[in-house]
């Protein structure tokens, strides 16, 4: 996975996914972390985004999915801990291949002991902490073509 950590600074290179289904998108927490996030994770040396994608998704839920098209692309700046994040993301709007099960606003597990998932209302993002924040107003009005997004979060 292509992360570097130099003294109390991390860079991360991630895929990240956004499912959109009945006015809900599909957000994960690690349940260490006070936070929700678009699921996805980090890139492999040698693999593209979208591919990192479909195969975190696959590992951590266990859905065959499909990029639909590339949405944001964020150079993100914040903090967890004492550790300094410097993280580059690609976001895919995705589709689902195979799965069926549709639960608004249940929290549900994946494959990995660590995540929890659910599918929160877009209307009531406002209310969650999900990270990064700036995502929440995006949403709504998903740009037709790929945009640049750089975000601090506090």
């Amino acid at each position: 996975m292509l992360k570097f950590k130099k003294g109390n600074n991390q860079f991360n290179f991630r895929s990240v996914a956004l499912f959109i289904k009945e006015d809900h998108i599909l957000i994960q927490k690690d349940l260490k972390d006070d936070f929700w996030a678009l699921p996805g994770g980090r890139v492999e040396f040698f693999e593209t985004t979208a591919d990192t994608v479909v195969r975190e998704i696959h590992e951590e839920l266990g859905w065959k999915v499909q990029v639909v098209r590339p949405i944001w692309f964020i150079e993100n700046f914040f903090q967890i801990g004492k550790t300094n994040f410097h993280e580059i993301s690609t976001i895919y709007l995705m589709k689902i291949l195979d799965h069926s099960e549709f639960n608004p606003n249940i929290e549900f597990s994946g494959l990995e002991d660590h995540l929890t998932f659910k599918w929160s209302d877009i209307s009531e993002l406002s209310e969650i902490n999900l990270k990064p924040k700036e995502l929440k107003s995006k949403i709504n009005n998903l740009p037709s073509n790929i945009e640049f997004l750089a975000v601090g979060q506090d």
